[in-house]
């Protein structure tokens, strides 16, 4: 049965959730509904900027164009009142010196002839300030296709005004070429315009031709420069824009005096130019700004008061769960018998119910577990004192058996002994050969007998260890190399020795050593038939290590855990030589004994090493019990 499982994270309150709840909400929305209406009224003060600017650009390019229309109805009323070209020399200077008193936008009247000689001129200037005035070929062929032209602003350099040509062509009442009339003309006045205009309080408005060259600025110093604002957004739109169609929507852009500003332009037509309009970003969108602030204000007010709210109502809606909470807690901490009040809303009347009828099945199961569970563990107890018992009688049972075997099975061995060798008479050799192998065959069976009594002694506690101070390594492994070399007969195996020098004596039961370090050699003999065995010893700090190597068939890995367990053996083990399988569990139990350990590292194919660690003092005493 699968069962849904969280992380353990603390979570907040209801109380606290329903607040925080009811304040996300109330922000939401009013972030939306201030959203919208802040929007709206971005798009309604864009519309008013743009049309306001509009009027303005328009009130100002009306006026400019006015003016040059005028100065041009002037000229084209003088050559068609009289044929200048054909006039005398006095009648045209009458009548230029007539125009030039009557309008003061003249600075200069110049007739030319229809190769651009010069015939009349009259001027408020000096005939050596007067300077000399040309058309071009272009203005030839406006003048022809359309009877007019306006030439590029430029500054005087003796007054610093700005100035332009503007000429019509003196044509008969044929429509016949004569000559050109040349006007020009003081464009001050444009100064003061644009200087007179207010765009909100810090707004502005200039005039540019089609290269972008600042003709009317309020800041005149950058019109005497020269100043070319061609980077100006809409000063570029208008430059790129020959068929003189105005986008008049405003944008926002990087104004003429380089801050951030909203504004549009009107083009002129003829002359090709422009009236730019600008406002600050700031100030154009200020009652947005102010009304979005406000905005911002009272949501946080609403804000705060609908959390206010939401503690107020989750308060009253969190009392049954939080009663509940607080006895399913205590419920939790053992006490069992509380019940929770049945009381609220009808959802939480409903959860009260079910969690009463839920804690009253669960005080039946944890009953009636319980007293399962004490009754399980007497059992258990009980059989577990029955199988120590009956444990310490099987072991006392094999060490009193094994004793009373081997006292008959010694005087047996020693009857053999005496028959074989003739004391009781003579005997034949089938005879000395059947004693022999009885004997041989009791050996076995006492060898047997020794090792169960062993187990059976540690199991029950009563092996006893008989420490000496004296035990020399060298001469010890040299009798026990002895007696295993006897064990070889005629195996093509080689049995060799390394010992470190000057070793010291060991604290140990030198019996029990010894017998350890046999079962081991004897162990190694019986599994290799051809190679070297080797037995080593070396100091470790404070340690004495031994190792048996041979070349034998090797252990495999699966069966390497089963080496010391008593009466198991492994199948290459009852393959190659049989026995009870008592020698390593005896040997591992004696070495436990001491203080050390012991193991083996082995492979198929390659040998097997046994190792054992020993103290070289372990803290014994003389006849003290193993512990098991």
């Amino acid at each position: 049965m699968k069962t849904l499982t969280h992380d353990p994270r603390s979570g907040r309150s209801l109380s606290t959730t329903l607040a925080v709840a009811f304040f996300a909400l109330s922000v939401v929305v009013l972030l939306l509904s201030g959203g919208l209406q802040v929007f709206s009224n971005f798009q309604t003060q864009r519309e008013a900027i743009s049309n306001k600017q509009q009027i303005i650009a328009q009130d100002t390019s009306r006026q400019v164009s006015t003016f040059i229309q005028e100065q041009f109805s002037v000229l084209e009323t003088a050559t068609r009142l009289t044929n200048l070209a054909t006039a005398s020399e006095q009648e045209q200077e009458s009548v230029l010196s007539t125009l030039l008193g009557q309008n003061l936008a003249f600075r200069q009247l110049i007739l030319l002839d229809s190769s651009k000689k010069e015939l009349t001129r009259v001027s408020r200037l000096s005939k050596v300030g007067a300077g000399h005035v040309t058309i071009d070929d272009h203005a030839l062929v406006r003048l022809w296709n359309d009877g007019r032209y306006v030439g590029n602003v430029y500054i005087e350099p003796i007054t610093n005004e700005p100035m332009v040509l503007m000429a019509i062509a003196d044509q008969d009442i044929l429509g016949h070429f004569q000559g050109i009339l040349v006007a020009e003309v003081n464009l001050k006045f444009m100064w003061d315009l644009v200087t007179k205009i207010e765009i909100g309080e810090q707004g502005l408005a200039y005039v540019v031709d089609r290269q972008g060259n600042l003709l009317a600025f309020n800041d005149i110093a950058r019109v005497l420069r020269g100043d070319n604002v061609s980077q100006v957004q809409v000063v570029e739109e208008f430059i790129n824009n020959p068929a003189m169609i105005p986008d008049t929507t405003v944008r926002a852009y990087q104004g003429v005096k380089g801050d951030q500003v909203v504004g549009s332009y009107i083009p002129l037509g003829a002359p090709d130019w422009a009236v730019v309009t600008e406002m600050p970003w700031g100030e154009a969108y200020r009652d947005v700004i102010q009304g979005a602030l406000l905005s911002v204000v009272i949501i946080l007010i609403v804000s705060a008061l609908a959390g206010l709210l939401g503690v107020f109502v989750a308060r009253r809606l969190a009392v049954p769960l939080v009663n509940l909470t607080e006895t399913a807690t205590q419920i939790a901490g053992g006490d069992r018998t509380l019940q929770a009040v049945v009381a609220g809303p009808e959802e939480i009347v409903g959860l009260a119910t079910a969690f009463n009828s839920m804690t009253s099945q669960l005080r039946d199961l944890i009953g009636n577990l319980e007293h399962r569970v004490a009754e399980r563990t007497a059992e258990l107890e009980q059989k577990a004192d029955d199988l120590a018992k009956a444990n310490q009688y099987k072991s006392e049972f094999l060490a009193s058996m094994s004793h009373e075997l081997r006292t008959p099975l010694n005087a047996i061995l020693t009857f053999n002994e005496l028959l074989a060798i003739g004391t009781f008479g003579p005997v034949n050799e089938e005879q000395v050969d059947y004693l022999q192998k009885s004997l041989q065959s009791g050996k076995h069976l006492l060898s047997l007998i020794n090792d169960v009594l062993d187990v059976a002694k540690y199991q029950s506690g009563k092996m006893k260890l008989f420490v000496e101070d004296n035990f020399d390594v060298e001469t010890e492994i040299e009798e026990i190399v002895a007696s295993a070399k006897a064990m070889l007969k005629d195996k093509p195996v080689t049995l060799t020795t390394e010992i470190d020098t000057d070793f010291p004596s060991m604290t140990c039961d030198k019996r029990r050593i010894r017998q350890v370090l046999l079962n081991l050699i004897s162990n190694a003999v019986k599994f290799t038939e051809r190679g070297t065995i080797t037995l080593s010893a070396r100091r470790e700090d404070g340690e004495v290590l031994f190792t048996v190597a041979d070349t034998g068939p090797g252990i495999a890995p699966e069966e390497q855990h089963l080496l010391f367990e008593p009466f198991i053996q492994t199948e290459s083990g009852i393959r190659h030589a049989g026995g009870t399988g008592l020698g390593l569990p005896i040997s591992k139990n004696l070495v436990e004994a001491h203080g050390g350990h012991i193991w083996v590292e082995s492979a198929p194919g390659i040998g097997s090493k046994f190792c054992v660690s020993l103290p070289l003092k372990p803290d014994l005493v003389l006849d003290k019990e193993a512990q098991t």
